[in-house]
């Protein structure tokens, strides 16, 4: 956490309290779990996909995307630096197919 005035943080703090900490083992999984739960338990969403079947998708998708672009002519520096509105366009096309 980083502050301009060393005591702001305690602000932060307090808006947190209350809220369950997820830990997520600083494992890839772990995170889409935490997030998911989160949804659920502090925004409320409802009828949402096991996190087990969220991250299948989400490597499902990370390979065709990987693969299309490859495909395409990009290079992995390509796609490190590619625009985001470009990745939200493919994402877009993936999941209307």
């Amino acid at each position: 956490m980083l502050e301009k005035d060393q005591h702001e943080f305690r602000k932060a703090i307090s808006d947190v309290s209350g809220i369950d900490i997820k830990h997520h083992g600083n494992e890839p999984e772990g995170i889409v779990r935490a997030v998911r739960d989160w949804f659920v338990e502090t925004v409320g969403l409802r009828r949402v996909h096991s996190a087990t079947r969220i991250w299948r998708r989400f490597i499902a998708f990370t390979f065709a995307f990987y693969d299309a672009r490859l495909a395409d002519g990009f290079t992995d520096r390509d796609l490190n630096m590619m625009p985001i509105p470009e990745y939200i366009d493919f994402i877009e096309a993936w999941l209307s197919e």
